[in-house]
């Protein structure tokens, strides 16, 4: 009922898109359905690339850490620029294109005459197993997503992040002049971490409501699965937390830092009442990061009815196939537009033989990619 309510409503899809000096992708445009398109080719041909661009160009940021502008500049450019051109299409089959050049500078805003922007939610192979080895890990997953679908979330964990920034240097560099600052800043800190925890706990209880629903039509097993936050903050007030700062101004002041906060929780991830990250296999591991992937994307449409842009890459190399094809036919059942980046033949023949499956090619000669049609 959800997916057909929101066919009612605007929606948007990438239709085309052309980079030009981004990595080492070739100089041709790559042309999308609205359902789900494979980008096939051997390993350094360059599908990552076309998603990371097109998550840079919806989000002027990299999915991969700690990338910047000329990491992804081409090295055989004439000038120093990433251009982006692409067009969208809606619901009504009205197409808009856009264009976004890149420099050293920064990149231009995205005007966009849609009532709701589209965004996009990616997951690579490493995923998985990062999210399962590190608290970092499943910091940034819950933070990255969940920011995608609440704005206030995102802009209290932005300021935090400013703020927890400014007390910092103050810290480096104290003396007891800037005491009253420090205490001015804990009283806006404690009052974002107030927030930031309540809206955690909020979305984590409605994942909830997802996970071993998800995990059922992905796999056709039935398990309970459970997200918990793990934080010592999970039931602090906004006093609480000026407390809890105040008693430890001594201490940061010792350490240079900001050494506790919101911004070091963890998360638990039960499967059958067991941390996942500790007794389950690898196997189940995956299979349970997918279907928490797939909830946040379920939260994305129930509360911005929209469907985002769903980027899959390489996740072939994780599942045997038989979950190839039950990940397909989950995919096939879902109204969002899907883009899956693969490089092993017998994956690329099973979605050959689905339907409305539009097949890009991509050799590792820049001329030769070409569209399978």
């Amino acid at each position: 009922m959800l997916e057909q309510n929101l066919e009612l409503s605007e929606q948007i899809y990438l239709h085309k898109a052309l980079f030009q000096n981004y990595r080492n992708l070739p100089d041709i445009p790559f042309e999308f359905n609205n359902s789900i398109n494979c980008l096939y080719g051997a390993n350094g041909s360059g599908k990552t690339s076309v998603i990371e661009a097109i998550y840079y160009f919806l989000h002027k940021k990299s999915f991969r850490k700690n990338t910047r502008f000329p990491q992804i500049l081409n090295v055989n450019c004439g000038k120093p620029e990433i251009l982006f051109q692409t067009s969208f299409i809606d619901n009504n089959k009205n197409l808009t294109g856009y264009s976004r050049k890149f420099t050293e500078h920064g990149m231009g805003k995205l005007n966009s005459p849609f009532k709701k922007k589209l965004s996009c939610f990616v997951i690579n192979p490493l995923d998985s197993l990062l999210f399962n080895l590190k608290a970092e890990a499943r910091r940034d997953f819950f933070d990255q997503n969940l920011s995608l679908i609440s704005d206030s979330y995102k802009k209290h964990l932005k300021t935090y992040t400013r703020l927890v920034k400014q007390k910092n240097k103050l810290l480096h560099d104290y003396n007891p002049s800037v005491k009253s600052i420090i205490m001015i800043l804990n009283q806006e800190i404690s009052n974002l971490s107030f927030e930031i925890t309540q809206e955690r706990i909020k979305w984590v209880n409605s994942l909830n409501q997802l996970l071993t629903k998800n995990y059922f039509e992905l796999f056709s097993i039935k398990h309970l699965l459970r997200f918990e936050l793990d934080s010592k903050f999970s039931k602090f007030s906004t006093q609480d937390f000026v407390n809890y700062y105040t008693d430890r101004h001594e201490r940061e002041i010792m350490l240079k830092r900001h050494y506790s906060g919101v911004h070091l929780d963890d998360y638990c991830f039960y499967f059958d009442d067991m941390i996942s990250y500790e007794f389950c296999s690898l196997g189940q591991q995956k299979m349970s990061y997918l279907a928490l992937f797939f909830a946040f994307i379920s939260l994305y449409q129930q509360t911005l009815s929209s469907f985002p842009l769903v980027m899959i890459d390489d996740i072939s190399s994780e599942l045997d196939s038989e979950r190839w094809k039950n990940l397909i036919n989950f995919l096939k059942t879902k109204k969002f537009q899907v883009i899956l980046t693969t490089a092993n033949e017998n994956f690329f023949q099973i979605l050959k033989n689905s339907s409305d499956i539009n097949e890009i090619f991509l050799s590792e000669n820049d001329e030769n990619a070409h569209l399978l049609h």
